[in-house]
């Protein structure tokens, strides 16, 4: 009975010495869908896809994440990153500024720390340009968007949301209205104005 607990004790030490060197000897890493490894942040778990592929983790490490478009970025670590169940970001915060496009292959220049999202097929959903720039409505009517607030278009490239950085007037379905610089306007898909 002795040698019995003297096993089980010299087991449970060792095992606790085992845990507490693969704890404290490194990150802990997961893969996505097509093998990229990514290291999690310490304490923080990743949440799954019901498939087992990752859905969100906070990397430990700045790392490459890669849009639908194979185009890579660099994502600050600490910050949350979401992928698709295929491996591709979804949304994610760059280290750097860095360059999008949307749907028509306009680029623009998305802020560093600012969190940027994109459809599946690696188009930007929204992003926080980090100079005024210029977007356009479903109905070619052109606006211009403020320096480092958001920016939402739709998968088309359209505008969806921003904040203009000058007093504007748009048009509802019914009514005309003008919309004050730094307010956030917001049109639907045929380009008519709604909030």
């Amino acid at each position: 009975m002795k040698k019995i607990a003297l096993i089980l004790t010299a087991v449970f030490v060792m095992a606790g010495a085992s845990f507490a060197q693969v704890h404290h000897s490194g990150k802990k890493t997961i893969k996505d869908a097509q093998g990229r490894t990514y290291a999690i942040k310490q304490g923080t778990n990743p949440v799954m896809y019901a498939d087992g592929s990752i859905h969100i983790f906070v990397p430990g490490d700045d790392v490459a994440v890669w849009n639908g478009r194979n185009k890579s970025y660099v994502a600050r670590a600490g910050a949350q990153v979401e992928l698709y169940p295929d491996g591709n970001v979804k949304s994610f915060t760059p280290l750097h500024n860095v360059m999008v496009w949307d749907a028509s292959g306009k680029s623009y220049q998305a802020m560093a720390g600012k969190p940027i999202s994109f459809y599946q097929d690696g188009i930007v959903q929204s992003f926080y340009p980090a100079h005024n720039i210029t977007v356009t409505t479903a109905r070619d009517k052109t606006y211009t968007a403020m320096a480092g607030m958001k920016v939402e278009l739709y998968e088309d490239g359209h505008v969806k949301s921003f904040f203009p950085a000058e007093k504007i007037k748009v048009k509802a379905r019914k009514k005309k209205y003008k919309a004050m610089p730094g307010r956030l306007v917001q049109f639907d898909r045929d380009g008519y104005f709604v909030h």
